[in-house]
């Protein structure tokens, strides 16, 4: 019995063991995990001695974003400006038009009339000329007949008057005559 069992002293050499070969697998991971931990902080402070410059061009852009936000919202204003007076410019391109259309239309007219005038004097010219040369033959002639018939109404007038004054003399003679008779 004696010679089966692995004396006491061995049987704690080896629990002393076991136990250092727990606490050397411990350390080994304590070990690990340290190393992690350098690789991990050189990691970090590379990624801090990146980030520095890289710091300054975020900034740079955040500060770009925002004159670019800036500008598009002036953008947008000022495009729903220009929408508003394109459509106002559209109203007053359409009431030009319809008044250069009135104009031209006017204009059309007043030609056409001018050339219904042209037209009309061209065909009555020939007769406006001879009625101007007959008017210029006859206007002594019908001046002498007015002047004659002005003549002959006054001596109408004085016949008229010679025969009152006469009819009055024979009235007052008549019933002398009449009482002879």
């Amino acid at each position: 019995e004696a010679m089966l069992e692995p004396p006491r002293r061995e049987v704690e050499g080896d629990e002393i063991m076991e136990r250092m070969r727990v606490a050397m697998d411990e350390l080994a991971d304590v070990f690990e995990v340290a190393r992690q931990g350098i690789r991990q902080k050189e990691e970090l402070a590379l990624l801090k001695a990146a980030m520095v410059p890289m710091a300054a061009e975020v900034d740079k852009l955040r500060e770009e974003r925002e004159v670019y936000q800036g500008m598009r919202e002036l953008v947008r204003m000022q495009d729903a400006e220009l929408k508003g007076k394109e459509s106002q410019w559209r109203e007053e391109k359409s009431l030009l038009e319809l008044e250069l259309l009135e104009s031209n239309v006017r204009r059309v007219q007043h030609a056409e009339e001018l050339d219904n005038l042209k037209h009309w004097q061209e065909l009555n010219e020939p007769k406006m000329a001879a009625a101007a040369s007959r008017l210029a033959e006859l206007e002594p002639e019908f001046d002498d007949v007015v002047q004659q018939l002005m003549e002959m109404k006054l001596r109408c007038a004085e016949m008229d008057e010679a025969n009152c004054v006469l009819a009055n003399e024979l009235n007052k003679y008549r019933p002398k005559l009449t009482a002879r008779k």
